[in-house]
């Protein structure tokens, strides 16, 4: 019978997860999935609604007027979509490999 346990100092080896492991862990991201999408949405309506030229300058240049509460709410928006996409992207891939990221 072959030797199976790891020398000190070694990690045990890695076992692949099951099928039924990976379908948990890609089911368990939709929470995730849904509220990334929602935020995208919502960042999405904000530059639509407040992002509008105030004027044309040549054929180039927008001037769009943000009060600082808009500048805040979008800067908000942006990077939460960015922290939540960041966070989707590591968890699908660590539960590629049968991980959990919370």
């Amino acid at each position: 019978m072959p030797h199976t346990n790891p020398a000190a100092g070694e990690a045990m080896p890695k076992v692949p997860p099951t099928d039924a492991e990976l379908i948990g862990a890609f089911r368990n991201l939709e929470h995730e999935i849904c509220c990334l999408n929602y935020m995208a949405d919502i960042l999405a309506d904000l530059l639509d609604d407040q992002l509008v030229p105030m004027e044309t300058r040549g054929n180039e240049a927008l001037m769009i007027m943000l009060t600082k509460h808009q500048l805040e709410t979008l800067s908000f928006a942006w990077n939460d979509v960015t922290f939540r996409a960041k966070r989707v992207h590591d968890a699908f891939y660590a539960a590629g490999e049968g991980e959990t990221i919370r």
